[in-house]
C-alpha cells in the first residue's frame, strides 16, 4: 500500500468515529470551527483557479503540456493534497477515539463538526474527479509523481476508488440516515444543538453538503459507467433503511446502534499514534532558559499528515520572541500593534509560528509539550537595532491568514518559513535563497537549516532528538556533538 493510499481508505468511516471525542476536547471546538472556514475559502479559490487553467490552457490546440502549465498543475495539485491533509487532521481528531464522551452534547458537537469535515473532503476531491474524468491527457498528468513536492503516482486513481468503493459508499449511506434520525428526535443532543447558532450553521451546511455529494457520486458513475446492478440495489436507500433498522434492533436503540456501527465497522482500522518527546520539567527549563529573543526554531511533530507533502527533515519554523512580561510600555509601543493584534497575545506568549488558522501568538511551553520530534534552534547574530526590527516585523504579520498557494512572493498571507524570510533574510549578510516548488518559489524549514549552518551570521543553538538509551525522552545535543549531529542530518 502506498503512502498516498493509506490516506484515502479511512475517509468514509471517520464520520461516526467523530462522535466519541471527549469532553476534555470541547475547548478545542471553536479552533476548529475556525479552521474548517479557513479550508473551505482555500479550497474555493484552488477550484477556481483550476477552472481558469482550464480556460487559458493552449493544448487542446497544441497537443501538448507546456513547462508553465505542468508547474501550476504541479501547483494545484500539491494545494489539494495540503488541504486534504490538514481537513483530514481535524477529521482524525474525532475518529481517534473508540469510547464515547461522558457529555453527549459534547459529542455531537464533535460529530457535526467531523461530518461537516468529511463532506467538505467529499464535496473537493468530487470537483477535482468530475473536472477531469473525461480529460485523459489530464488524468495522466494528476497520476503522474513530482518529485520536487514529493506527491506520489497515482493520486488522481486514488482519489477516484476512494469516491467509488462500494463499501465506502453503503457506509456513508448508513452515517446519513443514522444522522437525520438522530437530528429529528426531539430531545436528543444532536436535535437539540440544532438551536445553536454556531452548529445550527453546521448542520444546515451539512445538508447542503449533502445534497452536492450525492450529485457529484451521481455524475462519476453517468460518467464512467461503472455502477453496477449489485451496487445500485446495495445503494437503494430501502436497502440502508433495513441496515440502519436492524442495527438499532439488534443494539436496543439510535444511540447504541450508532456506537455498534462505529465498533464493529471500524473496529479493525488502527490510527497510526504519534508521541511527541517526553521532557522533564528541568529539561523544558535547560531548553526555554537558552533562548533568546529572536532565535530561529526548527521543528518535526510525527503524525502530522501535512508532512507527506512537507518533505524534510524539519517541517515547521517558529520565531522565539521572548517573556513579554520582562516588556514595559516603550517595547510595546514599538512594535505599532493594531487592538486586534495586541489581543491576540497572551502574557505567558513568547513565539510567533504560523500556522493552518494563520500567523499566531503561543507558547514554547505548549510546543515542547504537544508537538516536538526533533528540534534544532539557530541563532541570528544581529546588532540590537536590527533585531528590533526583526521582533517588530514578526509582530507586523500577526493575524495575517496562512498561505495555502505556498507563494512567498504573496506578502498578504504567510506560511511558517515565510515569517523567518521577512524578518531575517539580508539583516547582516543573512541570506535564503528561495528553491522552485511546486511551480513557484519557496522556502521550506530545510532550506532554512542548510543556509544557517553555511551563514556566519548564524550560529547553530542546541538540536533536541529522541535519546537512544530513554526512547520516547529527548535528548539535548549542544557544542561540536550537536553541531555535527544537525550537519549529519540536513546533509
Amino acid at each position: 500500500m502506498t503512502r498516498q493510499t493509506k490516506f484515502f481508505i479511512y475517509i468514509p468511516i471517520f464520520i461516526l468515529l467523530s462522535i466519541s471525542l471527549p469532553s476534555a476536547q470541547s475547548p478545542t471546538f471553536q479552533k476548529d470551527i475556525k479552521q474548517l472556514s479557513i479550508f473551505k475559502i482555500a479550497f474555493e479559490s484552488m477550484f477556481a483557479e483550476m477552472m481558469k487553467q482550464q480556460e487559458e490552457t493552449t493544448r487542446h490546440e497544441t497537443g501538448y503540456i507546456t513547462n508553465t502549465e505542468n508547474d501550476r498543475i504541479e501547483n494545484l495539485l500539491f494545494r489539494y493534497l495540503i488541504l486534504r491533509n490538514s481537513t483530514w487532521e481535524i477529521i482524525n481528531k474525532y475518529r481517534g477515539y473508540q469510547t464515547f464522551s461522558e457529555n453527549p452534547q459534547d459529542n455531537m458537537k464533535a460529530f457535526v463538526i467531523g461530518y461537516s469535515a468529511s463532506l467538505i473532503l467529499y464535496k473537493y476531491s468530487g470537483l477535482l474527479i468530475t473536472t477531469y474524468l473525461n480529460d485523459d491527457q489530464m488524468v495522466d498528468k494528476l497520476n503522474e509523481s513530482y518529485y520536487r513536492s514529493e506527491i506520489p503516482e497515482e493520486t488522481f486513481n486514488n482519489v477516484f476508488s476512494n469516491l467509488t468503493n462500494p463499501q465506502n459508499l453503503e457506509d456513508l449511506d448508513i452515517a446519513r440516515e443514522l444522522y437525520m434520525r438522530e437530528l429529528h428526535v426531539t430531545g436528543t443532543p444532536l436535535n437539540r444543538i440544532y438551536n445553536d447558532a454556531t452548529y445550527k450553521v453546521f448542520l444546515d451546511e451539512i445538508e447542503e453538503l449533502h445534497q452536492i455529494h450525492t450529485k457529484l457520486r451521481e455524475n462519476i458513475f453517468n460518467q464512467s459507467t461503472i455502477l453496477s446492478t449489485d451496487l445500485e440495489n446495495r445503494l437503494r436507500h430501502s436497502e440502508i433503511k433495513k441496515k440502519v433498522d436492524g442495527l438499532i434492533q439488534t443494539t436496543g436503540g439510535l444511540l447504541a446502534a450508532i456506537r455498534a456501527f462505529v465498533m464493529t465497522q471500524v473496529g479493525d482500522l488502527k490510527s497510526p499514534v504519534y508521541e511527541p518527546l517526553s521532557f522533564s520539567p528541568a529539561e523544558k527549563e535547560q531548553v526555554v532558559s537558552r533562548l533568546k529573543t529572536g532565535d530561529i526554531i526548527l521543528t518535526f511533530s510525527e503524525g502530522y499528515l501535512s508532512n507527506i507533502f512537507l518533505p524534510g527533515v524539519f517541517t515547521h519554523s517558529i520565531i522565539y520572541v521572548g517573556n513579554r512580561n520582562n516588556w514595559d510600555a516603550k517595547d510595546w509601543a514599538a512594535l505599532n500593534l493594531t487592538p486586534a493584534q495586541r489581543n491576540m497575545i497572551s502574557p505567558e506568549d513568547d513565539i510567533i509560528e504560523a500556522l493552518s488558522e494563520g500567523v499566531v501568538s503561543g507558547t514554547m511551553d505548549h510546543i515542547l509539550d504537544s508537538k516536538i520530534n526533533r528540534m534544532v534552534v539557530f541563532r541570528p547574530l544581529l546588532k540590537t537595532e536590527e533585531m528590533k526590527s526583526a521582533i517588530k516585523e514578526a509582530h507586523a504579520y500577526l493575524g495575517n491568514d496562512y498561505d495555502f498557494s505556498f507563494d512567498i512572493n504573496d506578502a498578504s498571507k504567510q506560511i511558517c518559513t515565510e515569517i523567518i524570510y521577512r524578518c531575517f533574510n539580508g539583516k547582516n549578510n543573512i541570506r535564503f535563497d528561495l528553491v522552485s516548488r511546486i511551480g513557484t518559489m519557496t522556502l521550506n524549514a530545510d532550506d532554512i537549516g542548510k543556509a544557517a549552518l553555511k551563514s556566519e551570521s548564524i550560529e547553530f543553538l542546541m538540536l533536541i532528538v529522541e535519546d537512544n538509551y530513554r526512547p520516547g525522552h529527548a535528548r539535548i545535543a549542544r557544542g561540536e556533538t550537536g553541531l555535527e549531529m544537525i550537519k549529519k542530518l540536513l546533509n
